[in-house]
Parts: C-alpha cells; sequence; structure tokens
C-alpha cells in the first residue's frame, strides 16, 4: 500500500533548480531527501516518477519511492523516547505515517535494509528560477 504525504507542509515555498519545461525527479528529489535528514533511522530510495499532469498555471507530479530502515529499530519499552531522540518532529510524524499505511507498527521493533512504500503528489508553478512547491 502506497502513502499520499503531503509533503509540500514540508517543504512550503522551497524553490528547486532546473529551468525544464516539465518538472522531473530531479527537481524533487533533494526537497525529498532534506525533509528525511533530520530522521536517523531511514533514508530515501528508489525516487521515481510516476506520473506528470500539465494545468496549464501549475503542473503536477506523482512521485513514489521508498524509506529504508538505515538500522535496527530494537523492540523498546520506552520506544517513545528512542523514536524523539532519532527522528524529531515533524519527520516523525511522517516516519510513524508512513509506517502504519504499510500495516507496520515501529513498536515490533524494525530491521536494518526493511523498505516502506511512499506516494506523493507535488503541485509546482514555474518560476524565473526554476520550479516552486505550491499548494
Amino acid at each position: 500500500m502506497k502513502t499520499q504525504l503531503a509533503l509540500a507542509v514540508f517543504l512550503g515555498g522551497a524553490l528547486l533548480g532546473g529551468c525544464s519545461s516539465k518538472p522531473d525527479v530531479s527537481d524533487v528529489e533533494e526537497a525529498i531527501k532534506e525533509v528525511w535528514e533530520p530522521c536517523r533511522l531511514v533514508k530515501p530510495i528508489n525516487i521515481k516518477k510516476e506520473n506528470g499532469i500539465d494545468h496549464g498555471d501549475r503542473y503536477q507530479l506523482a512521485i513514489s519511492y521508498q524509506i529504508e530502515i538505515v538500522r535496527d529499530i530494537p523492540r523498546s519499552d520506552d520506544m517513545d523516547r528512542f523514536l524523539h531522540q532519532n527522528c524529531p518532529l515533524p519527520t516523525l510524524v511522517a516516519f510513524t505515517t508512513v509506517l502504519a499505511s504499510n500495516n507496520t507498527f515501529v513498536d515490533n521493533g524494525l530491521k536494518k535494509g526493511q523498505t516502506f512504500d511512499v506516494a506523493v503528489e507535488f503541485k509546482l508553478i514555474k518560476s524565473e528560477n526554476g520550479w516552486v512547491f505550491v499548494e
């Protein structure tokens, strides 16, 4: 099952480089990595463009990727504390949302190398300096 995350909330107003006529993975890849960077438990991998729709004044870009667990997350009686120390808000909320949408819960622990599917849609407009995220 894929997750629909409103990553634009995290990216609010970010400016993307490039001057292509249509946005592509390269236009959002760095922003996706920046969203997950504060969380020392995961990294985004396999970022792919699934679809794009030109709406004239904006462009809708559908992206899929996975988050990969980068170290074992042991089962713990103090899981809440462990998670907050390793994956700060608001990234922790995104992480637990992805897990829940994949019918997985961190309370049982997770193994390094496990992956979880994510799907997100971005709305972008073209500016003089490249593509810009909009809500």
